[in-house]
């Protein structure tokens, strides 16, 4: 109950963070110049604010998109997760996983995500799984397209890691990926831990 409360209070505090910015702008004395003399255009300015406050509402009331199985779903006006609804219909996911090994054979568990700089560390998962995907489960080579792009994308996270720890420096890079099954209760696989994980791509590169 108390959750619930706290929950709630959160939600209120954000609606009225929300729709005080949106009142602010609205009320604000250049925006009150400017539709006064746009006054043809008032319905499609109407329109759009009546947009703006559709989708805060949502955006809002909507917390229960990031969770599985979502108990809500107001499409189109959803949150970013929107193009994930159709989770539940898959059986299992795939995760990936970066590793260096050193001279002396020692793994080091490495993410990109620590190593580069930028303000959308997402990329750099979703270009690993988009490259991982396309590798074959067979042992059949890979195309060489997506050869090439692991290549460059592996060599550059050899040498950056090497930059920023020079006291753990790797010769070899590997990805392995993880299987992880969607059902309710499951566990996830342990990384580089075989059979959950398996080793599917290893770069080596002459120079370091």
């Amino acid at each position: 109950m108390k959750m619930l409360i706290f929950e709630n209070a959160k939600l209120v505090a954000e609606a009225v963070a929300v729709f005080g910015i949106l009142l602010l702008f609205w009320r604000h004395p250049a925006m009150q110049k400017a539709r006064g003399q746009l006054s043809r255009f008032h319905p499609v300015i109407i329109a759009v604010a009546a947009l703006f406050v559709v989708e805060a509402t949502a955006q809002i009331t909507t917390r229960d998109q990031y969770k599985y199985p979502q108990k809500h779903e107001p499409f189109p006006f959803t949150r970013w997760a929107m193009f994930a609804g159709f989770t539940h219909s898959l059986d299992s996911a795939s995760l990936y996983d970066w590793r260096g090994i050193t001279a002396a054979g020692q793994p080091v568990e490495i993410n990109p995500a620590h190593l580069f700089l930028t303000t959308n560390a997402v990329v750099l998962f979703s270009k690993t799984h988009a490259l991982g995907d396309q590798l074959p489960l067979d042992n059949q080579p890979a195309d060489p397209a997506v050869t090439r792009a692991l290549d460059a994308f592996a060599e550059g996270i050899l040498v950056r890691h090497n930059q920023l720890h020079p006291q753990q420096q790797v010769i070899r890079i590997e990805l392995w990926k993880r299987t992880l099954p969607l059902q309710p209760g499951t566990v996830v696989p342990a990384a580089f831990a075989v059979p959950g994980s398996k080793r599917v791509y290893t770069c080596s590169p002459d120079q370091p």
